[in-house]
């Protein structure tokens, strides 16, 4: 059988070899391009360039790295709330973000406590919901109290949260898509704590505007919500701020 020619390719890098090879002879400087087909493959490089390319590449990396926990840093700056105002409203006394703006606002069976933030932090704007409602039929822990408010509640997704004197929870629902009549409807994100009161009410604090939250946001309801207090008669010593 003969031989099969040669593919045009391998044609085409043989004269270019050659070519390289000529002007080397010569003295004359080749071409870019041909510069290109004459460089070291990686494992032809020296040791010493070996070792400038690994720190060159390691320093990159140490760059990320740092600019990513700065990023990080001034997020969390930025989201972290360190002033308090003290509020008091439907026997319950309460520390919100100071300068923001409360409002009350009456809801069937109980009430709705507010504090919006003056302007938005990275983009959104945050809002503290406090809800004191009466039960009629006050589910049998703080677990089924979540469920009844957002029945994406799940036991994994939530975790202890004592306040009020009482043992409460914390959870966390991801944003999620429903199909409605062939319409794909969202489903927002939700971050709040709920608690029972032997007196049958329900409590909750929720965080609104975020679709994803940080770990600031988290601490804020944590903080909210711990600060609560129930007011007797005497109002346990403190001074009577209504909203």
């Amino acid at each position: 059988m003969r031989p099969k020619a040669p593919c045009f390719g391998v044609v085409k890098i043989a004269e270019l070899n050659l070519t390289l090879h000529r002007r080397r002879s010569s003295g004359i400087a080749p071409p870019a391009a041909l510069q290109l087909l004459s460089m070291a493959r990686p494992s032809e490089y020296s040791p010493t360039r070996r070792r400038v390319m690994q720190a060159a590449l390691g320093g990159v990396l140490v760059l990320s790295a740092a600019l990513a926990w700065w990023i990080c840093q001034q997020h969390r700056r930025a989201l972290a709330v360190n002033q308090w105002q003290d509020r008091t409203a439907g026997g319950l006394y309460m520390r919100l973000p100071e300068k923001w703006t409360t409002r009350l606002r009456r809801v069937p069976g109980g009430a709705s406590y507010s504090a919006t933030e003056p302007k938005p932090t990275l983009g959104v704007t945050r809002r503290i919901e406090i809800v004191q409602e009466a039960l009629r039929t006050p589910p049998a822990n703080s677990q089924d109290y979540a469920y009844s408010i957002d029945n994406r509640v799940t036991p994994e997704g939530t975790q202890p949260l004592d306040f009020l004197g009482q043992k409460g929870v914390l959870t966390e629902v991801p944003l999620e898509w429903d199909e409605e009549d062939g319409m794909r409807q969202p489903r927002p994100a939700r971050l709040f704590a709920a608690v029972i009161l032997p007196s049958g009410v329900g409590v909750s604090v929720e965080l609104v505007g975020p679709q994803i939250f940080a770990a600031a946001d988290k601490q804020l309801v944590e903080q909210v919500a711990r600060s609560l207090k129930e007011l007797s008669g005497d109002g346990h010593g403190v001074a009577r701020v209504e909203f």
